[in-house]
This record gives C-alpha cells, structure tokens and sequence, in this order.
C-alpha cells in the first residue's frame, strides 16, 4: 500500500488514470470467471439449459418402450413338428383378424417339412407361457422359390380367434412410409428358443437392396427370429425378418454373412405383393 502511494504522489494524472483503468479491467476479468464457473460443471461442460438434450438416454429408452408396447399383441412365436424328436421354432407377426380366425404372416422355412418341399402337417402359434393354438397354413411360397429369392420365403397361417381375455391379438398396421438408408427400427421375435419369446432389439436400416426387396439392418436377429418383424418406432410394420440359410443379401447376389451385425428382413412392399398373388386382403 505505502509503494501504491508513492506512486500516486509522484506520478502524473495520466498514470493515475492507466492504474484505475487496469485495476477495474482485472476486477471485471475475475467476476466474469466466477460466473463462468457457475454455469459449468466440473467437466467443463455449460450448463445443461442451454445444451441439445435430443440426444437424452432416457428419452431414447421411452421412445423404444413405448415402440414395443404398441406391437407387443401383435408378434408371437410358430412351432413346427417335424418329426417325433424334432421341431423347428420361429416367430410370427398378426396381420389380420375377422369374426372367427386370426391370420399371422412368417417365414416359409419355418414350417417346412422334414422333406423341405413339403410342409409340416403339425404347426401352432405360440402366446407365451406353454399355450399353443394349432394352426392351418392358408398359403406359401414353395422351396424352389424361396431359394432362389430370399424374399420370397413367406407363409400364412390362421389359427380360431382364441376365446378367453388372456390372449389379446392386435393386427399389426403396415407402413406405407419410404423407409430410407439411418431409419430407427426394432426386431421383435424369440430368438434361439420359444423362452426368449417377444425378445426386443433395436437398430438402423442400413441398406435398402432394392432389386431384391430386403433391407439389411442392424437390429440383432438369430434363429427363431425368422418370420418375426421389423417395425419404425411409431409401431408400423416395414419388414419380415430373415434368419433362415444364414446368408446376406448384397446387390450381386446372395454370399455367407460375414459382415458382422447386419440382418435381412423382407420389405413390406414385397409382402403386400405376396399377399396379393395368393388372394390374401387385409
């Protein structure tokens, strides 16, 4: 202080004046870190008010559990006999239902025979919990088409409208939205065994093989999803998935997956083609 005042007897106005000015610069620079500080947290990060919360994890796990809470009564699983000591599972999706009967879409190789040209004569819709409902398969591609073209490995089954309150079954409603390259989905099915039945996951479309009327995408698939589907986030069906020979499509053809986490599933415009040509109207 005694320096300070020295300074102010014996210098000139003009150093009085620089002094005041940066002494209240460097007072006005402290407050302003304080206030800095108070609206950052301790990474450094600003205040949350004026971030982009569109990103917010808890947002993105309501918007797929409110996704799934819409089609939950409409996906189930299909068991096939095929011979006494064997049977093949899958899942189904509803698309239909009248006074009488409900009508589920899946996968042809799933209720195939042990002769694969054939069909089997012992198929039930499976709701969980040990119940089954027998099942009449109403119509199907053959073996030799859904080879040849993976997207043609259909089938529609029809079971008596279950009586009891238990069971509820929702028809599901197809999109007639353009599903493009980055658009959100689910895949609900049962995965390896009926007691991962309605298993959830989630994913992007990440290629549209239009020549082929797949989609490749990411939400996980194994055997038993076959013939399950892939639904937008709003609840719509845009595609049936394909977990049978265990192959990718690509543009030139069909080749072993060795692409990791990517899946096929069979546009909805292809299935409304399907259902078409064997007379089927939702």
């Amino acid at each position: 202080m005694q320096f300070l005042y020295l300074i102010f007897r014996k210098g000139d106005n003009v150093k009085k004046l620089l002094f005041s000015v940066t002494l209240l610069l460097s007072v006005c620079m402290l407050s302003s870190c304080k206030i800095l500080s108070k609206s950052s947290n301790q990474n450094g990060v600003e205040d949350s008010s004026e971030i982009d919360d569109s990103l917010d994890t808890t947002e993105i796990i309501t918007t797929y559990t409110e996704a799934y809470s819409k089609v939950m009564h409409s996906c189930f699983g299909v068991r096939s006999i095929i011979s006494q000591s064997s049977y093949a599972i899958g899942s189904c999706v509803c698309i239909k239902q009248d006074d009488n009967y409900s009508y589920f879409i899946t996968n042809r190789h799933v209720i195939e025979a042990t002769d694969t040209t054939k069909e089997s004569e012992n198929v039930s819709v499976y709701f969980g919990d040990g119940i089954f409902y027998t099942a009449t398969i109403l119509a199907c591609t053959t073996y030799s088409e859904r080879i040849a073209n993976q997207a043609d490995d259909l089938a529609i089954l029809r079971i008596t409208t279950p009586s009891t309150n238990s069971i509820k079954i929702n028809p599901v409603e197809i999109s007639t939205s353009v599903i493009s390259k980055g658009t959100a989905v689910i895949s609900v099915g049962c995965p390896l065994s009926l007691t991962n039945y309605n298993t959830l996951t989630e994913g992007i479309v990440s290629k549209v093989l239009t020549s082929q009327d797949l989609y490749m995408h990411t939400a996980t698939i194994n055997p038993g999803n076959s013939g399950g589907g892939l639904f937008t986030l709003d609840g719509k069906l845009v595609g049936i998935n394909v977990s049978g020979d265990y192959k990718l499509a690509t543009e030139e053809g069909y080749t072993y997956n060795t692409v990791d986490d990517m899946y096929n599933a069979i546009t909805y415009e292809h299935l409304e083609s399907f259902l078409s040509d064997k007379d089927f109207s939702l």
